[in-house]
C-alpha cells in the first residue's frame, strides 16, 4: 500500500493519503495529558479552547526548531500521534511532504521516531511542490509556503 503522510506547520495540519484518497485529514491538535494514557496523541481539537495545558498543538513546530534536541516529552506526543493516525506496525513505504522548515536535523529525527513506531518512511518530498505537482497544473508555477489550508 502506498500513502502519502502530510506534516504542516503553520497549520498544524496532518494528513494521510493512500491509493490516490485521503484516509485521514485534520488539525494536528492532540492530547498530551501522560496521566491519561487511553488519549494520549488522540485529536483534541474539541477541547484545546478548554483545557489548553493539557493539549499539544505545537510538537511538530517544536521538532523542526529543535531537531535532534527535542524534549523527550515532545518525541512521545510526536510517537503517539504517528502511532494513532498511521498504526503502529503496520504503515511501510511511507513518503513523507514536509515543510521548508525542517532542516535535516528535525527529518532524521522524525525517522528515527517513526521507526520506534514500526513506520517505515521511505521517502521526503517538499509540501508544497508535491501540492502543486499533484494537481497537475501546466505553465510557469510559482510555489510560496504560506501556510494557507486552513483559511
Amino acid at each position: 500500500m502506498m500513502s502519502t503522510t502530510g506534516v504542516h506547520l503553520n497549520d498544524v495540519a496532518f494528513a494521510v493519503a493512500s491509493e490516490g484518497g485521503p484516509l485521514s485529514v485534520g488539525v494536528s491538535i492532540v492530547h498530551a495529558e501522560s496521566a491519561r494514557p487511553e488519549q494520549f496523541g488522540l485529536p483534541a481539537r474539541h477541547v484545546a479552547r478548554l483545557t489548553p495545558r493539557l493539549v499539544s498543538a505545537d510538537h511538530w513546530s517544536i521538532l523542526a526548531r529543535a531537531g535532534q534536541l527535542t524534549p523527550p516529552s515532545v518525541c512521545e506526543v510526536i510517537r503517539a500521534e504517528l502511532r494513532h493516525r498511521l498504526g503502529a506496525g503496520s504503515s511501510s513505504g511511507i513518503r513523507c511532504a514536509v515543510p521548508p522548515t525542517f532542516g535535516s536535523e528535525a527529518l532524521g529525527t522524525l525517522l528515527a521516531l517513526a521507526r520506534l513506531e514500526g513506520i517505515d518512511i521511505c521517502s521526503f518530498h517538499d509540501a508544497a511542490a508535491l501540492a502543486v505537482a499533484s494537481v497537475g497544473l501546466s505553465g510557469t508555477t510559482l510555489v510560496l509556503d504560506l501556510g494557507l489550508g486552513q483559511l
